[in-house]
């Protein structure tokens, strides 16, 4: 517990003369004999501090005189003297063999044998032997001595609850002595220690009224403490400025005393107070003073982390990297410089993510140096994983699974296995491999160890019903609902009712959302996500088309959440709901008003960009429009991808009042943009189509100048078919480059040879085409094919082969989604006069009363042209 409770070394009464106090050679038996001088020689060597000394000589009278009336005080001195040395088992040994021969001296050896086994390190054994003390020797003069041996050793086991049921009760040993003896060392040293266990246990009160009982006036050390525990308490209780001037004075009276133990400890407090306000930096200066090579290794290592820990939060990577640099210089660290190459490329990680250029190749040098290092094996999962993250970060999601995969299969720790495996399957559920991500998540919950947070397994919970719901298996994920339900106070069970309830919205199931959406506002009231469970009612009612219901539900949203982040995204939908119940001239009104807010925030260019298609579509404003699409194009504050789409409506604004030189530019700039082919590659094709279509306008002039354009348009085309020549934008590119050949087939007849190749490559996609695109390529394989015999037998087969292309698109055959109605009037008409022309009159008609009946529009003109078919039908002239 304390060496000799202050340093005084206690003898008994009995033969020594003093409670505490020096050995007195008066009080000791006079006599002349062997063991009497032997007994006399020993204890003054004793009471010099001789312990080695008086050691060997008390064993030898032992030895030597084992009858002697001094044998019970000299084995207890003799153990005294081991204490004194260190050699805490063999004065615990000494004292417990002879203590049935103790006699009055009972209580003393106790005391000795407790204080031997703390000072082992033996807590449990020393616990027993106090209380046996206390129990059996209540009245003895080392009762105090004992309650606070308890008190200490349960303080060392941070049993703060066992320490303040010894000292607290006013009928203990330790309050009955504080009355009769307040000012002894013991009580003082008593009250600081209640003072602590008071405060681990939140009690402050407590804490401060035992700190209240200590005299004003403390030698310097104890001052110290009291005044930490001043500071620890003030801190706890939200008074940090008060905390910090404490800690302030704790660190000027350690610097004063050269007390470098508890300087460390001033610094570490002050930097936990400035952390506690949230300054970052002041906590990193604090700790930087601990990084000194005069400092210990023990205490440079986590001061050194701390620094780059707090510079990486306030996000101070240039700080933070050049502590981690300082700190693998420092040889006597080298434990952890593993960890050091690790967090560099953390930091290095962070930066990349930030946009920072060159910060991903060093990352990823840092952490393959650990992965592939086998020397720094502790690290490698860490390593690896971070390897993943930068893969990711590349665009490399493949790569980073197998990464994570390697990372799994290495690691033999549970808690850091589930880790990875959460790990693995967010990368593969973002990589669209749900059905494996579901199961890896699984794996984490099924396989939860100790060392796995509940908000872990309550995570991986919502991930794999994020997952399932992906695999749109229903049944699954009502399932995992089902669980979420069962656990009260589960994490993220709002965000499952509220996902599962968007699930059923998109699946048109909307009664089973509106039950969800019920649930919701029972279940989660305190959730952050009332608003978007708000919202997500208001969709369903979007669904439904009922618009006066939408926009009153808008109105009490935007009264119920004013300062909601999405309020912006909000009042722009409500105008859009505005437009389409068919109250134009009031969204017209709203989007203005957006439009010309000063936050310049991305719905203020999407009311804007509304504002323009309006005009765009009214005909007559489109030069307004066209403006308005400049204006926005060219704003540098605007999202990329509505710039663009802006630029590329110019183009469409400057086409439609014939302005093709303004429209090839705008065209142009989209198409030499590589972040616009890369990253929005949708905006790219149509404005290659958009330019070929710009050719195509200008085809018709002189021959010369016909092939020049042609082959303009017909570039750009199959450009796009490069980009993917089996899916649907090649058949619809294919269809185009056989459009303009077909549009100069007429003056340069060798081209419909070129159009037929062309159509008939469009038709050879196998991919899924829209009917809108395929019916265009039929169409335009039989205008070609009609042109293909001039006369006689070929002219027939020619046409019959052309009218076989139309009958395709007319009754849907070979068409792979639904019949396009433009398309298959356009079909009919021009099957029934090729039909007319080969005297296939019969079948001309049946497509004639087909249109009747389904065109009612074309009527007029079809009554006509079946008039017509039958008197020819029936050979009249």
């Amino acid at each position: 517990m304390r060496n000799l409770l202050g340093g005084i070394i206690c003898a008994t009464a009995t033969l020594v003369g003093a409670e505490k106090g020096d050995v007195r050679l008066s009080d000791l038996p006079l006599g002349k004999k062997a063991d009497d001088r032997l007994f006399s020689a020993s204890v003054r060597s004793f009471q010099s501090g001789h312990w080695a000394t008086s050691a060997r000589w008390f064993q030898e009278l032992i030895d030597r005189h084992g009858n002697s009336p001094h044998r019970p005080v000299a084995v207890l001195l003799l153990g005294q003297s081991l204490f004194q040395q260190g050699q805490h088992r063999e004065a615990y040994a000494v004292l417990s063999n002879d203590r049935l021969a103790a006699g009055p001296l009972a209580d003393e050896y106790l005391f000795w044998m407790a204080e031997g086994r703390t000072a082992q390190g033996n807590l449990e054994a020393a616990l027993q032997i106090y209380e046996e003390l206390l129990r059996e020797h209540p009245q003895s003069k080392r009762a105090l001595d004992a309650a606070l041996g308890v008190a200490n050793v349960s303080a060392r086991q941070e049993d703060w609850a066992q320490v303040i049921a010894r000292l607290r009760p006013l009928d203990g040993v330790f309050q009955v002595h504080a009355k009769t003896i307040p000012a002894d060392d013991r009580i003082t040293e008593g009250r600081l220690l209640l003072g602590q266990a008071y405060f681990e246990q939140r009690d402050f009160a407590g804490a401060m009224a035992a700190l209240a009982q200590l005299p004003k006036q403390l030698d310097l050390q104890r001052n110290w403490r009291r005044q930490w525990l001043l500071a620890r308490i003030a801190s706890q209780k939200d008074e940090t400025d008060k905390a910090l001037l404490i800690g302030d004075v704790l660190r000027t009276i350690a610097e004063q005393q050269a007390w470098p133990e508890q300087l460390v400890r001033a610094y570490q407090l002050r930097a936990e107070l400035y952390e506690q306000q949230g300054k970052w930096n002041q906590a990193a200066q604090e700790y930087a003073h601990l990084i000194g090579g005069k400092q210990p290794s023990a205490i440079r290592r986590p001061a050194f982390l701390q620094v780059a820990r707090l510079h990486i939060r306030q996000r101070a990577f240039p700080k933070a990297l050049a502590t981690l640099k300082h700190l693998r210089l420092q040889k006597g660290l080298a434990d952890i410089h593993p960890l050091a190459a690790y967090l560099t490329g953390e930091v290095h990680l962070l930066q990349a993510q930030q946009g920072k250029p060159g910060e991903l190749a060093l990352a990823i040098s840092e952490f393959e140096t650990l992965a592939w290092d086998e020397a720094q094996s502790p690290f490698q999962t860490q390593a690896l994983c971070g390897l993943a993250q930068c893969r990711r970060l590349e665009g490399q999601s493949t790569v980073a699974a197998e990464l994570l995969q390697k990372a799994l299969e290495g690691e033999t720790e549970k808690s850091r296995r589930s880790w990875v495996q959460y790990q693995l399957s967010l990368v593969q559920a973002r990589e669209g491999r749900h059905a494996v991500a579901a199961a890896g998540f699984q794996n984490v919950r099924t396989n939860s160890v100790e060392g796995i947070t509940s908000q872990m397994i309550h995570a991986a919970r919502f991930m794999q019903f994020k997952s399932v719901l992906a695999q749109t298996n229903l049944g699954l994920a009502e399932a995992l609902l089902a669980e979420g339900r069962a656990q009260a106070g589960a994490s993220h069970f709002d965000r499952m009712l509220l996902s599962m309830a968007q699930a059923r919205v998109s699946r048109n199931e909307l009664e089973e959302a509106r039950g969800h959406l019920v649930e919701f506002r029972q279940q989660a009231t305190g959730s952050s996500l009332q608003a978007a469970a708000a919202l997500e009612a208001i969709h369903l009612l979007v669904t439904e088309r009922k618009w006066t219901e939408v926009i009153a539900s808008y109105d009490d949203w935007i009264k119920t959440y004013p300062e909601h982040p999405e309020l912006a995204k909000v009042v722009f939908d409500r105008a859009w709901a505005l437009a389409q119940s068919g109250q134009v001239k009031l969204a017209m009104g709203e989007f203005d008003r957006l439009s010309k807010q000063p936050s310049q925030g991305a719905r203020v260019f999407k009311a804007k960009m509304w504002l323009a298609d309006q005009a765009f579509n009214s005909v007559t404003n489109r030069l307004n429009a066209e403006k308005w699409y400049k204006e926005i194009r060219g704003a540098t504050n605007c999202p990329p991808v509505l710039r663009h789409r802006a630029r590329m409506m110019a183009g469409r604004a400057a086409m439609a009042r014939q302005g093709l030189n303004d429209a090839r530019t705008e065209f142009s700039a989209l198409m030499v943009d590589a972040s616009v082919k890369a990253d929005y590659p949708r905006i790219f094709q149509e404005a290659t189509f958009a330019m070929g279509d710009l050719t195509m306008l200008e085809l018709g002039s002189e021959a010369e100048d016909q092939i020049k354009k042609l082959s303009q348009a017909t570039n750009a085309f199959y450009s796009l078919v490069q980009i993917a020549p089996t899916n649907a934008l090649a058949a619809r590119a294919w269809g185009r480059i056989g459009d303009c050949c077909l549009k100069i087939s007429g003056d340069v007849p060798g081209y419909r040879d070129f159009a037929e190749a062309a159509y008939r490559n469009a038709l050879a996609v196998t991919g899924p085409v829209s009917a809108n695109v395929r019916s265009q390529i039929h169409f335009g394989l039989a205008q070609t094919l009609e042109r293909r015999g001039a006369a006689g037998e070929a002219r027939q087969e020619a046409l019959q082969l052309a009218v076989n292309e139309l009958l395709k698109v007319f009754y849907g055959d070979l068409l792979a989604d639904r019949l396009d109605p433009y398309w298959r009037g356009q079909s009919g008409l021009m099957a029934m006069r090729l039909l007319e022309e080969l005297g296939k009159h019969d079948e001309a008609l049946k497509i004639c009363a087909e249109m009747e009946k389904d065109f009612p529009g074309m009527r007029p003109g079809l009554r006509l042209r079946r008039a017509r078919l039958e008197k020819l039908q029936s050979g009249q002239p």
